[in-house]
């Protein structure tokens, strides 16, 4: 748009200004009657300040950007080919370089604003190669509007991002179009409240690029780049164009360099085609909202979410025949939860979803096609996963295979239809994992081993077409009592079983016939048998299929905790060593220097998180139905202060702390299956330098209430809730400054 034109569209021009089409609002002089009048007919061409408004449909709304007069400074380009920024109080800047051009747009909107400000970019432009960081930093309270098209021509080593921000809030970009070979379409680190209107990214020339190549320093957990390492300074994390083990993604969004996670995300939709790694990938954030993510041939999926808390999803949709990898159109991982998604349709990918770690998931409905693997997957390292409906076909392994604890699939069709010679979908749905029902499923015709292959003894597996806990043709006898005995329909001594049974044709006579499920002690399995009530004078085939509904009243678990948890001291450091304990124990260490609340040592840390847990080794450890407390406290260098119990490992247990934030400090449980339990707030500030007593009730039934005292013994703060992920384990630390004295307590 060239500079008049633009300026125009930010003064008090017309549609016309702005629109490329023939309509248009103008004084008419010909035309249909403008309808001035007190009331008008339904077709009436109504007169908009003397302008009479026809031909609409004419509009040309393809380009059609939004008017700039929202905008505080407008990007275009000139006659000449240079580009120019205007504000409303002037002109701003004029580059030949176009990335450069937009920073220096945003980079004249007011210093330190608390609302936002816009940047409108209007012209085309191209990013040549280049040999260093090219990005648009973007600051807190700015949105920045890019109907115009980025293209991005790089070559040797992928240094192009067209937008970043780091530490920042309220960020805004509408629209924003890019194709080419960015490292990052937009890449967000530590952000809150951000919003996405409709991105599209379309990856080509990523063979210009040279080979990925990891940060000398991309060692997780042990070491980050500096784009992910919280201690740098701000200038040397934007100085890296961020490692993160691939690139060339569309949109990447994450709070994995500051201790909490990046919170109130919204992206409208997103179209990605050709990425060479994933489309959209969120990791470490919390209170996610997406619309639509549609991946054309990206490598990675479509979309992914990393340690995502409370999100929602409305569609994913991915084709990706070309991708090498085993990522799915639709992935959770990594301590995700509480998230849902609407609808996944995946086609000829590796995997269509995958349920790779968390808890609390929900799809609505999925239609995937030829995946190259599974349908769906749901690992075990998952509790609570649903699956509500739809369509699962021609897939080289399962349709569906779950090894989660509590996954719950129904009304789903599974099959596969290729020509028989060429059908490779070995079981329609395999369910491994406790607590899990198979319910309302279709899975004729869906795998050429098994249709339903269901192990967990407690699953509810009931009204599927096509299979259940077993399935076949048996023939009743005439004149034979009983009419017909099917052998071990089930092992489980503990299942409850049902019958669904059918003639396969009309049966000779009348007829009627009774069953029952019979264990058989010896051979330690339920035999089906058939009984004549009214016997049609000749044999009778009948279809079957044996479900099983299940008396579950509840979940129960197993526990096998032999140690000591008898009252007094679990660890007070005074064994000089951390023999006991496994985890990051380097970043501790037991020394002499006050305060120590009890003998002569204690553990100090200047480390933030990093756990270690002790499962053995200790005199005793505290269980469920035990009192115990310790004595924590944090540093000038360390802020972080608390206990962990009931440790399965190094990543899950109980681990109740005051949080690391100085100004504003929480009491919070936290668990490492079910996340937050409680946080409240202190009643007063909490010192460095000072052991406070922390003393926990950890109820039988599952109750835990943890107290916080100050050195006079005056409480500070108190919390409780229910949980019963674990109900006995180790002893450790997540991360604490001062940690001595663990103590079980007189009942």
């Amino acid at each position: 748009m060239p500079r008049r034109g633009a300026l125009g569209v930010i003064g008090a021009a017309g549609l016309g200004a702005a629109f490329a089409g023939s309509a248009s609002g103008q004084e008419s002089s010909a035309g249909p009657d403008t309808g001035n009048q007190p009331w008008y007919e339904w077709d009436a061409d109504v007169d908009a300040n003397g302008h009479g408004l026809y031909d609409l449909h004419n509009l040309e709304v393809d380009h059609t950007y939004t008017s700039a007069r929202e905008a505080d400074v407008i990007v275009w380009e000139d006659e000449d080919g240079v580009y120019q920024a205007d504000g409303t109080d002037g002109h701003v800047a004029s580059s030949d370089d176009y990335l450069e051009l937009i920073q220096a747009a945003v980079d004249s909107l007011t210093d330190g604003r608390t609302t936002k400000e816009r940047v409108l970019v209007t012209a085309d432009g191209t990013v040549e190669a280049t040999n260093k960081l090219k990005q648009v930093v973007l600051p807190s309270y700015t949105v920045v509007d890019v109907p115009a098209t980025i293209r991005v021509e790089d070559e040797g080593q992928s240094l192009v991002i067209p937008f970043r921000a780091l530490n920042e809030e309220e960020i805004e970009i509408p629209r924003l179009n890019i194709t080419g070979n960015p490292r990052f379409g937009i890449v967000l680190q530590n952000c809150d409240s951000v919003r996405l209107g409709h991105i599209d990214v379309q990856f080509d020339g990523l063979n210009a690029l040279d080979p990925y190549e990891d940060h000398p320093n991309f060692d997780p957990p042990e070491s980050f780049p500096p784009s992910h390492e919280p201690g740098r300074p701000r200038e040397d994390q934007l100085a890296d164009p961020v490692h993160v083990g691939e690139i060339n993604e569309g949109v990447r969004i994450s709070g994995r360099s500051r201790e909490d996670a990046a919170t109130d995300i919204q992206l409208d939709s997103a179209y990605i085609e050709n990425a060479n790694h994933h489309g959209v990938e969120f990791y470490d954030v919390e209170r996610v909202q997406v619309g639509r993510v549609l991946g054309n041939g990206i490598a990675g999926c479509s979309l992914l979410l990393n340690k995502a808390i409370n999100a929602t999803v409305d569609s994913v949709v991915g084709y990706n025949p070309e991708s090498e990898t085993r990522y799915a159109t639709f992935r959770v991982a990594n301590e995700v939860e509480n998230v849902s998604c609407g609808q996944v349709v995946s086609r000829d990918a590796p995997r269509g979803v995958h349920i790779s770690d968390g808890r609390d998931i929900t799809i609505n409905t999925v239609n995937i096609s030829n995946p190259r693997t599974l349908g769906i997957a749901a690992d075990s390292t998952v509790e609570n996963a649903v699956v509500q409906g739809g369509l699962i076909k021609n897939c080289a392994q399962e349709g569906i295979r779950s090894d989660t604890e509590g996954f719950a699939v129904s009304n789903v069709r599974v099959y596969d239809d290729r020509p028989e010679d060429d059908r490779e979908q070995p079981v329609a749905i395999r369910v491994t994992g406790d607590h899990s029902s198979v319910v309302n499923c279709d899975v004729r015709n869906g795998g050429t081993e098994h249709l339903l292959d269901i192990t967990a003894d407690d699953t509810v597996v009931r009204n599927n077409i096509g299979d259940g806990i077993d399935s076949g043709t048996v023939t009743l006898k005439s004149d034979v009592d009983p009419a017909a005995r099917i052998e071990g329909v089930s092992e489980n001594p503990s299942a409850t079983l049902d019958l669904r049974a059918s003639a396969v044709k009309a049966p000779a006579g009348s007829c009627s016939w009774d069953h029952r499920f019979e264990w058989d002690g010896d051979a330690e399995r339920w035999d089906l048998v058939f009984e004549w009530h009214t016997d049609p004078g000749a044999d009778l085939d009948v279809k079957y299929i044996v479900d099983q509904p299940q008396a579950n009243l509840g979940l129960e678990r197993d526990v096998d905790w032999d140690h000591d948890t008898s009252p007094g001291i679990v660890d007070s450091f005074e064994s000089g060593t951390l023999d006991a304990y496994d985890g990051n124990t380097d970043a501790y260490e037991i020394t002499n220097d006050p305060p120590v609340s009890h003998g002569d040592s204690r553990l100090a840390s200047d480390v933030g998180v990093a756990p270690i847990i002790s499962t053995d080794g200790l005199d005793r450890y505290p269980a469920a139905g035990t009192t115990f407390s310790a004595k924590i406290g944090r540093t000038d260098d360390n802020p972080h202060m608390g206990v962990a119990f009931g440790a399965q490992s190094t990543d899950e247990f109980y681990f109740i702390r005051v949080s690391p934030d100085l100004d504003a400090p929480r009491f919070q449980l936290y668990s490492g299956s079910s996340g937050n339990l409680f946080s409240v707030e202190p009643t007063a500030d909490i010192k460095t330098g000072t052991l406070y007593e922390l003393v926990v009730d950890w109820g039988e039934d599952g109750e835990i209430t943890a107290t916080l005292f100050d050195p006079d013994g005056t409480e500070i703060a108190s919390g409780s809730a229910t949980n019963t992920d674990f109900i006995a384990g180790g002893i450790g630390t997540r991360g604490s400054a001062l940690l001595d004295e663990i103590r079980i307590l007189e009942e």
